[in-house]
């Protein structure tokens, strides 16, 4: 035998014959026999007739059933020598081989990169190419892990689950510790494109992975992705990522929600045809879309292109983006008039407008919201759409800043200090901040009381 030879299935099995009491010897036929009774009347293999030599009363024969009977029930051996039968001898374990029964424990400690039980299969197929397991393996990473599995070859499995029948599983793992882990796939390849968990779905109504949170509680989640990059969902026909609320939560039904300190969604469309969308939202009932923002002066939903409304706008402000191009400093709810356009600024679509303070008598374009900041952002350098985009919305507007002014809606107006003004008047610009409207053309109607900081709410709107 040689150190590539695989140990074959076959075991030994000695005894002692004897005829009237003295030892036998020559050659004699034996019969042997495999039962899954004490009594030897179920047969699971044999008959294997063997021509044995016995010398001074003394055998030895190799005997080789099917291994797949060997799977931890208990089986017999019948012997016959030429048509006497010998009896039905229980088939025992050596002591080392009860590791290997069923329900039994391999445990031992593992030292750096030893293992407790190492499985490879030398053949190589098209279904499974070589495939190796390691159990009870400490890892180059520093802890033991239950089962190594690695594969050679290309195209080779280190792992093949097969599920054939109903709800079953071809892999199962459970994680019921605190921070565990049911099933862990990990790619290290920095060199090529890896995959730690491969799922791939080939019936018309199959998935590549399917992800369900059972709990009964409101705080679970049927998948989580986070890293660098959470999640990249492509498509080459269909949906890319289809989303839905079941509508019977306590905590919301959200399809689709993003949290996060810099873009929560973020839909590209790469398509020409009108209806190649970004994101499109859809409700029976509540909002197809719902944006909000949990910071002072930023939008729920921001628009670099323009906005197509194909209905009614509830509550809408129109505002505009605006340059205080005067060496005054403005402040929210000051009155604005037009003084010129930034028609050149690099990746605005539409021109900025220049604007600087209104007095008595001027032509009104608008109301302050506040300042804001612009930035300019290059192509590939982030995955936005390169151009110009403005930040949060506050603060007092110094020459130069940018801002946003409001033309059309509800917005709080600055009054002059000695301007007497209730709720439903008409007012107008002034030296010293807005001032009831007279003779020259209103900016809007007062709404409410006037405010300790000496602004007022007004739905603005020129004659």
């Amino acid at each position: 035998m040689s150190s590539t030879d695989i140990v074959t299935s076959a075991f030994s099995y000695q005894g002692v014959l004897q005829d009237g009491g003295s030892p036998v010897s020559g050659n004699r036929q034996m019969t042997f026999g495999l039962y899954a009774d004490d009594d030897c009347s179920m047969m699971v293999a044999g008959p294997e007739t063997r021509t044995v030599t016995v010398e001074d009363g003394l055998f030895n024969v190799d005997l080789d059933f099917d291994p797949s009977h060997f799977n931890g029930q208990a089986l017999w051996l019948k012997t016959d020598v030429e048509g006497t039968t010998m009896g039905c001898q229980p088939i025992q374990a050596t002591p080392y081989a009860n590791s290997l029964r069923p329900g039994a424990i391999i445990s031992g400690p593992v030292g750096s990169e030893e293992n407790l039980l190492h499985i490879r299969s030398g053949s190589v197929s098209a279904d499974e190419g070589v495939v190796g397991a390691k159990l009870g393996r400490r890892t180059n990473l520093g802890y033991p892990v239950g089962l190594y599995a690695y594969a050679y070859e290309y195209g080779s499995a280190g792992v093949w689950g097969v599920s054939d029948s109903q709800f079953g599983w071809g892999v199962n793992g459970v994680a019921e510790g605190p921070e565990s882990i049911g099933v862990r796939g990990m790619a290290n390849a920095f060199t090529s494109t890896t995959y730690g968990v491969y799922g791939e779905g080939a019936s018309s109504d199959g998935y590549g992975g399917y992800f369900l949170n059972t709990a009964t509680s409101d705080d679970g989640w049927g998948l989580a992705a986070k890293g660098r990059h959470g999640a990249i969902i492509t498509s080459t026909a269909g949906t890319a990522l289809h989303a839905s609320g079941s509508g019977d939560s306590p905590v919301g039904d959200d399809g689709v929600r993003g949290e996060h300190t810099g873009d929560g969604v973020v839909g590209e469309s790469l398509g020409t045809e009108d209806l190649d969308n970004g994101v499109i939202g859809f409700s029976a009932g509540g909002y197809g879309v719902y944006g909000f923002s949990l910071g002072t002066g930023q939008y729920g939903g921001y628009f670099n292109d323009p906005l197509f409304v194909n209905g009614g706008c509830t509550g809408c402000t129109m505002s505009y983006i605006a340059r205080n191009t005067s060496p005054n400093t403005l402040l929210a709810g000051d009155i604005v008039q037009a003084a010129g356009m930034d028609a050149g600024l690099m990746g605005a679509q539409t021109p900025v407008v220049q604007v600087m303070p209104a007095g008595s008598g001027d032509p009104v374009l608008g109301v302050v919201l506040g300042r804001t900041e612009m930035t300019l952002i290059e192509p590939g350098t982030d995955d936005v759409q390169p151009g110009a985009h403005y930040g949060p919305v506050g603060g007092s507007v110094g020459p130069g800043d940018y801002l946003i002014i409001v033309v059309q809606g509800i917005a709080q107006v600055r009054l002059d200090p000695a301007a007497e003004i209730q709720t439903g008047d008409l007012i107008q610009a002034g030296a010293n901040g807005a001032t009831p409207a007279d003779s020259a053309a209103s900016v809007g109607m007062v709404l409410d009381d006037v405010k300790e900081d000496g602004r007022v709410w007004v739905l603005v709107g020129f004659d």
